[in-house]
């Protein structure tokens, strides 16, 4: 329990939103800002963007290439093998933070609301464990997203900033 509380030590609860195609974009190019390209072409993190702020969605594949300028990042966004529209709808899960417009994810301030129960997500993997014993990555991740240019994956991975 104290893992989970460590993993997820957030309040948060769970909620659903209808979402187009064009917010979905703007959520990814948000999030995609996390990045940052140095007067010497290095790549690394914007150290004042907090990392609860950089969400990865699941569902849809996309790539984003820090290289491009902030807000036009994502070069491919593609559900079940076709580009994402920006009229196409998507019902998304994320917490009530995020879904209300915290850390700058203002585009969905607005998306209607399809589910809310008031379940914290913290309590919702502490009973996922109980039911399953044990969770396994494999189980629930599904590479869906990569970031280009390969230069900048170096140098993500050895943490620079």
């Amino acid at each position: 329990m104290a893992r989970l509380a460590a993993l997820y030590p957030y309040d948060n609860t769970l909620r659903a939103v209808k979402i187009s195609g064009a917010q979905l974009r703007a959520y990814l190019e948000q999030s995609a800002r996390y990045f940052r390209e140095a007067a010497d072409g290095r790549f690394g993190i914007d150290a004042s963007i907090p990392g609860y702020n950089y969400d990865m969605v699941a569902g849809v594949d996309y790539t984003i290439d820090v290289s491009r300028p902030i807000g036009d990042r994502i070069v491919t966004l593609a559900y079940e093998g076709r580009p994402v529209a920006a009229t196409d709808t998507f019902t998304m899960a994320l917490n009530n933070y995020r879904q209300t417009g915290g850390g700058g994810f203002s585009m969905l301030r607005d998306a209607p609301v399809v589910y809310d129960r008031q379940l914290e997500i913290r309590q919702l993997l502490i009973d996922e464990v109980k039911r399953r014993g044990t969770i396994t990555p494999a189980d629930y991740f599904h590479p869906n997203w990569r970031i280009v240019p390969a230069s900048a994956i170096a140098n993500l991975l050895s943490g620079q900033k």
